[in-house]
């Protein structure tokens, strides 16, 4: 007899989307630590500073040439500015992740969000003012959408 533990993932009523739960409540972890320990004061308790989120890994032009700090363009998916910001980030992973996830699968998703991240990071630093500061996981989103809009084609 085996037990509901030891169910493969394909299987009925098995969670299929952990992956994407992960993400969304890393995503939810990395703000609270923003609000939590700020750099500098936001302009309320909920929204963090342009400090803090450059200090954090928010991703800007002149910090990526200049500065060579390429690990920008991945680390500011994880950041959000504000608490809509993140609940409406985090409603569009749930949306796209748990489509995808269960059709992909977690490395595949994996992929997508981490490449994604990067590639909406460099638009981010090629198409904005250098002294614009961005965060938040929507060129990953994209990314799975816009895989999800491919495979929908196919």
């Amino acid at each position: 007899m085996t037990q509901a533990s030891d169910a493969p993932d394909d299987a009925p009523g098995a969670d299929r989307r952990r992956l994407t739960l992960a993400l969304i409540g890393l995503v939810c972890l990395v703000f609270l630590f923003e609000v939590l320990a700020p750099v500098a004061p936001g302009s309320d308790m909920l929204s963090p500073s342009l400090a803090t989120l450059v200090a954090y890994g928010g991703v800007n032009a002149r910090l990526v040439f200049e500065h060579g700090e390429w690990f920008r363009l991945l680390t500011s998916a994880f950041l959000h500015s504000g608490p809509m910001h993140l609940a409406f980030n985090s409603l569009a992973l749930l949306v796209a992740g748990g489509i995808l996830e269960p059709l992909i699968g977690r490395l595949w998703l994996a992929a997508l969000f981490v490449l994604g991240g990067a590639a909406g990071g460099l638009a981010s630093v090629s198409f904005n003012p250098p002294t614009l500061v961005g965060v938040g996981a929507s060129g990953a989103i994209m990314a799975l959408f816009g895989f999800f809009l491919a495979i929908a084609f196919r």
